[in-house]
């Protein structure tokens, strides 16, 4: 449905008032991430007032059927793209739902990923001096082609506790208030699945687990920087490096959050990532931040046989401060020497 439309706009204000009329909620979360276009999308950023028209009616929805039921009042919670420019481009104005008071907490969410980079302090920048929470969001599985598909014909794979603690961590030190889980229910499936009974109250505990910021210091993180998909939305957010070698220069860099003082003693951290369609004396040079990596530092593996995805050559290397760093790093890779087609 199209959200220019007046009719469309009181048909989910009916819904929801039936809704709270029916049921004693706590309130509601309008998920903006199923599938994220309100509008056309020529026609979003235009008609971004009608959808804070829209918020402002919902809120007194709730705000009325808080006082019939006699309670202080209900939550409007929002699931929106995780970045504010993403929001702007579909016509979300995140910012004036904050200032207007239409909102009590905020959601930054890929459509499907746990995105690592999620920009949290973008929204907690909007939210500084309100009451309004952001839960940035965890998602159960990631696109895995080394993997056989599972129950649902996809190629996934689960991600772990490591992968919910470096997400949370890094959500946490950029100023969300919690977390948020976004089709969980993949992960217990998938286990049971799998034939592990004991998965559905275990992988509970992974959540409960996340309640505690301090508690993500306690235990192993693995921060996965794998492209997520531009689609439904407007912006791509594909954290991978594209080297051409009819370039003059083939080079790229991405960028990837990592909220870790690797100047503690009890920490010791690896850097991993991964190349395909390499060829034999094919040369790079690596750097973190602008300073080189030397080629001896790096551990090679060739993983090969993969049910569905390519060939790929594994790099790894220990990683310290400098010159990683607390926040955003930038790893650029460049083709020094190319022996392929």
């Amino acid at each position: 449905p199209d959200y220019k439309h007046e009719g469309v706009r009181n048909t989910m204000l009916a819904v929801a008032a039936d809704t709270l009329e029916r049921y004693d909620m706590d309130g509601l979360e309008l998920d903006y991430m199923r599938w994220c276009h309100m509008f056309k999308g020529s026609e979003a950023v235009q008609n971004a007032p009608l959808l804070t028209d829209f918020m402002a009616k919902m809120r007194n929805v709730l705000d009325q059927a808080a006082k019939k039921r006699g309670r202080g009042e209900l939550l409007l919670g929002i699931r929106v793209p995780q970045t504010i420019e993403e929001c702007r481009l579909l016509g979300f104005d995140v910012k004036a739902w904050v200032q207007k008071g239409l909102v009590d907490f905020i959601t930054p969410s890929d459509f499907s990923k746990t995105d690592f980079n999620t920009k949290t302090d973008e929204f907690t920048a909007l939210t500084a001096g309100t009451e309004v929470k952001v839960y940035p969001a965890i998602h159960s599985v990631y696109e895995d082609y080394t993997v056989w598909p599972t129950i649902t014909g996809e190629y996934m794979q689960l991600e772990t506790p490591e992968n919910y603690r470096a997400a949370a961590k890094n959500f946490y030190a950029f100023g969300a208030d919690g977390v948020s889980a976004y089709n969980y229910q993949e992960h217990y499936i998938q286990e049971l699945h799998l034939g592990d009974p004991d998965e559905w109250p275990r992988s509970f505990s992974y959540l409960t687990e996340l309640r505690d910021p301090a508690a993500m210091a306690q235990g192993d993180r693995h921060y996965r920087y794998t492209p997520t998909s531009p689609t439904p939305g407007v912006v791509a957010k594909h954290e991978k490096i594209v080297l051409d070698r009819k370039a003059d220069e083939p080079a790229g860099s991405v960028t990837f959050r990592m909220a870790e003082d690797l100047t503690d003693p009890n920490l010791s951290a690896t850097l991993e990532f991964k190349l395909t369609g390499m060829a034999e004396g094919d040369e790079f040079e690596v750097a973190l931040n602008g300073v080189e990596i030397p080629a001896d530092q790096f551990e090679t593996e060739h993983v090969t046989n993969l049910p569905n995805g390519p060939d790929y050559w594994l790099y790894r290397t220990p990683l310290g401060l400098p010159p990683a760093k607390f926040g955003d790093n930038e790893l650029r890779l460049r083709l020094t020497k190319s022996a392929g087609t």
